[in-house]
């Protein structure tokens, strides 16, 4: 029998929370909104990189604005193909699905 000399985790959903709260212990998100902080999280989970926060630029309502637009029915556009396939569809209001205008151009 083989020893494995690690543990690590294996189920998904433990995964998935463990890596968002290692961007909450890395991340510093004083400078923005409480509204903000969901968005600021996940776009540092998307791309590995705390340091981008500093980068971000906001208006204000800017997430209850977002908000407002996907609960009213706004479609849901995306700049690449790429990022259409990272939203998570079951965290969209029903029978929204992102949409790529630049899919299939050259």
């Amino acid at each position: 029998m083989t020893m494995m000399p690690y543990e690590y985790l294996r189920d998904p959903a433990a995964i998935y929370q463990r890596s968002f709260d290692l961007i909450r212990e890395e991340s510093d998100l004083s400078h923005l909104p409480f509204e903000m902080h969901p968005i600021a999280l996940r776009l540092v989970h998307a791309v590995a990189d705390p340091t981008i926060l500093a980068d971000l630029v906001w208006s204000d309502g800017a997430a209850k604005a977002g908000q407002a637009a996907l609960a009213g029915g706004a479609p849901v556009l995306v700049d690449a193909q790429m990022v259409a396939y990272g939203i998570i569809k079951k965290r969209l209001p029903a029978g929204r699905s992102p949409h790529c205008p630049q899919a299939g151009a050259s």
